[in-house]
């Protein structure tokens, strides 16, 4: 539940492209301001045909109970298939 906020969403993409973690302390790198976010990653393996794992992770994003949050996604690709990098912040 909840909407989508592009601050969030800015941080968050950021973090999944930088395969990073720790929401509250890049948000303070990025902005220098503390703030109180928290974040939940997910790391996948998916071969080219395999869609049920990213649909985990969209149950996932389903479940967290927030009032404003962010999602960015980052992908890379592995000897078989994709490695994927999910990123939720949320306030």
């Amino acid at each position: 539940s909840g909407s989508s906020n592009g601050e969030l969403t800015n941080l968050a993409k950021y973090m999944a492209n930088h395969n990073l973690s720790n929401a509250s302390s890049v948000y303070q790198k990025l902005t220098n301001v503390s703030g109180n976010v928290s974040c939940a990653t997910y790391k996948l393996k998916v071969s080219t045909n395999d869609q049920l794992a990213i649909l985990e992770v969209a149950n996932k994003i389903k479940e967290l109970k927030t009032s404003k949050y962010g999602i960015g996604i980052h992908s890379t690709e592995a000897n078989v298939g994709y490695k994927i990098y999910v990123v939720i912040c949320y306030k």
